[in-house]
């Protein structure tokens, strides 16, 4: 008998009873060996498997390794965020005076085809003067920074090991 599966390395109780035994005989901590042990100057051994797979000590202790990201990705991450709320407001910005735009001139440059009467027409003119804002102003996010980061950082590993 033993306890159940827990994190604890260090502490172990249980009791090994044998048949021809009159008392059962008491294990701890000593008499353990955690996965990945190896026992070394030792002609012969009894073992007896206790607990296998995830129920081990040192699975039960083990986690997820957390992503390592440096500073300079971090905050070059924020900073591209920021852009991005940036464009966002811009192309805002620019989609409403360019709507502006377009109610008040109408009459006068007809030959642009601007048919605002209808409201599902509208909308649909809002949207796609947004996304053509949003295609105009799309440099001002520098997509090609992370992949010029991650090649950096590639170069220098390579000489680093060389």
């Amino acid at each position: 008998e033993c306890e159940l599966p827990n994190r604890n390395l260090y502490e172990f109780a249980g009791t090994l009873k044998i048949n021809s035994a009159a008392f059962p005989i008491p294990l701890g901590a000593d008499q353990i060996l955690l996965r990945g042990s190896q026992l070394k100057n030792t002609a012969w051994i009894y073992g007896i498997v206790i607990y296998s797979g995830h129920d081990t000590k040192l699975m039960m202790n083990s986690s997820s390794v957390p992503l390592k990201r440096t500073n300079v990705e971090q905050v070059t991450n924020k900073q591209i965020l920021f852009l991005l709320i940036i464009l966002i407001v811009l192309c805002l910005f620019s989609t409403i005076a360019g709507e502006v735009w377009s109610y008040r001139n109408k009459d006068t440059h007809w030959y642009l085809g601007y048919n605002l009467d209808e409201d599902r027409e509208t909308w649909r003119h809002i949207g796609f003067t947004f996304l053509t804002f949003f295609i105009l102003f799309n440099n001002l996010i520098p997509i090609s920074l992370q992949i010029t980061v991650d090649l950096v950082k590639f170069i220098q590993a390579y000489f680093i090991n060389w």
